[in-house]
């Protein structure tokens, strides 16, 4: 895919190239997620303007073990960016000849975590991080071409909402608003995707919503996260949030999407209904 709308910041562009060197350097796959993510894709790749800007930039890696985390870390810290003394899994970076830093978030996931989609920060290993979902996410992510010579692995649209459910999930009250608004922009959007809604008449539940091209996508998006679940995750998010007895939580996150709840939860109640039964 390629950037069809505006342009990267030059600062992106060069924190990119700079994060492919360290991913050859150290071996090790690395896959862009979180808000930087969804701007991309969504503002650059199909022109829908994202509902708030970030400097932040979340990366996920694919490793084995943390010494090949530590290892792309000083991969990185080679060619200019500076870890945190204090937190392992964030670093900066500040082109030259440019007053914008950039904050990354690192984490790994893969056969680095456990049975259970977690990982254990060191030193210590008494911290648990879940990564549920991460690996579904990347064998679904997308290559964003910028037009520099630069590639992007970029966390797919639908690996985007997967990651954003399980989050919203996890997360405990008042600390999971933006997740919400996150997973509410995407069913908003998502049928104004580039040939979205031309193929949506083709779609196998397009004659049961009566030809209704927002029910049609948020069919579609259930069934594709549905599609990239791995057993585990789909069980985790049926046990959490689908089955008929979780209605309370699937009103509280159409609570919690924007300021029209029951539009919001009507949505989710197709996106139940089709998930629960892929």
């Amino acid at each position: 895919m390629k950037i069809k709308y505006g342009d990267l910041p030059e600062t992106y562009i060069k924190c990119f190239e700079k994060l492919s060197k360290a991913s050859q350097a150290a071996d090790l796959e690395y896959m862009l997620v979180g808000a930087t993510a969804r701007d991309l894709v969504f503002e650059n790749v199909y022109g829908i303007q994202s509902p708030r800007r970030t400097y932040d930039i979340d990366i996920s890696l694919y490793a084995n073990s943390w010494e090949k985390f530590e290892e792309f870390k000083a991969a990185l810290e080679e060619i200019g960016f500076s870890s945190n003394p204090k937190t392992t899994h964030k670093m900066s970076f500040l082109p030259s000849n440019s007053e914008e830093m950039l904050q990354l978030d690192l984490v790994p996931f893969g056969p680095i975590s456990d049975v259970n989609g977690d990982i254990s920060w060191p030193p210590g290993f008494d911290f648990k991080m879940s990564v549920l979902g991460f690996e579904e996410a990347f064998r679904s992510k997308l290559i964003i071409d910028t037009n520099r010579d630069t590639k992007i692995p970029v966390v797919s649209i639908e690996g985007l909402f997967l990651l954003k459910l399980i989050a919203w999930i996890e997360r405990g009250y008042g600390t999971r608003k933006k997740d919400a608004e996150d997973l509410f922009f995407i069913l908003q959007n998502y049928e104004y995707l580039d040939g979205m809604r031309e193929s949506l008449f083709n779609e196998i539940d397009a004659e049961h919503f009566d030809f209704d091209l927002t029910k049609i996508s948020v069919a579609k998006l259930a069934r594709k996260v549905g599609e990239i679940c791995t057993e585990q995750t789909y069980k985790y998010i049926n046990s959490k949030l689908i089955n008929d007895d979780k209605e309370e939580m699937l009103e509280q996150l159409a609570n919690e999407m924007s300021t029209n709840p029951a539009l919001n939860l009507s949505k989710l109640i197709i996106f139940r209904d089709i998930f629960k039964h892929q």
